[in-house]
């Protein structure tokens, strides 16, 4: 191989792999926001740092706020596949803690499978006990829809909350159960729709019922357990008292 050559050799190679990177990031950054990890800024530096570097593996730490009580740490887990010849995310180990009531604190691991699982966001409701619809895969079943929801009580072998499965023959339908209550913004397809999507990810999320002579202001979550909603009054110092799930809002 003549001198030229090898130099042309070399050239090709670093330029192949700038272009593979710069494409394993663009995917990674875009799989990061789907997941809800778009707030913080300083994880893309991490990332695009740890790529550059040719890490076979590594990790990267970030953290959000979503009330003013708790504090949402991840850890994800990142590392190069042969299969799929690139970075992937892996895992993430995600802690949800109380600064003023530690004991309160709980950490779960959540697995992404072909770039797809649980988000950030999901996860903070979901280790705050409200449930999530997932559009989840399964190698026998293909495709299907379930609410799932972490059980505080049971605990895998890997030290992670069993969860619960609401599958759609389980019979829960969000928007027919919303309609047994007076909410105003059901009544408005852009809102009706902005109300669906937040309860689908485990929001809790605040709306208006209209009774004959007032309105009141409530917060809501979806209970597929029970196959209705939670109710809980919007007060400034809110603390979650929950409506029986089998009492009925009186119109």
């Amino acid at each position: 191989m003549t001198h030229i050559t090898f130099l042309t050799l070399v050239f090709f190679t670093l330029n192949l792999n700038t272009v593979m990177n710069k494409e394993n990031l663009d995917l990674l950054k875009n799989i990061l926001r789907g997941l809800e990890f778009a707030d913080d800024p300083n994880l893309f530096k991490q990332l695009d740092d740890n790529i550059w570097q040719g890490l076979p593996k590594f990790l990267l730490s970030t953290e959000a706020h979503f009330d003013e009580f708790t504090t949402l740490e991840g850890l994800l887990y990142f590392h190069r596949s042969d299969k799929a010849d690139r970075h992937i995310l892996a895992k993430y180990d995600c802690s949800l803690i109380y600064g003023a009531t530690p004991l309160k604190s709980r950490t779960n691991t959540f697995f992404i499978n072909n770039d797809e699982g649980v988000s950030f966001k999901e996860a903070f409701n979901l280790l705050q006990g409200r449930s999530v619809y997932k559009h989840l895969a399964s190698p026998t079943e293909g495709r299907y829809y379930v609410w799932i929801k972490l059980d505080f009580d049971k605990r895998d072998d890997h030290s992670n909350y069993m969860i619960r499965k609401y599958r759609t023959e389980y019979g829960f339908e969000l928007e027919k159960v919303l309609r047994h209550y007076p909410i105003q913004e059901l009544t408005d397809e852009t809102t009706k729709a902005t109300l669906l999507k937040a309860l689908e990810r485990g929001d809790l999320h605040p709306v208006t019922f209209v009774k004959t002579r007032k309105t009141e202001h409530m917060l809501i979550e979806a209970n597929p357990a029970f196959k209705t909603i939670n109710i809980y009054p919007a007060v400034e110092s809110f603390k979650p008292v929950k409506i029986t799930p089998k009492t009925r809002y009186d119109h």
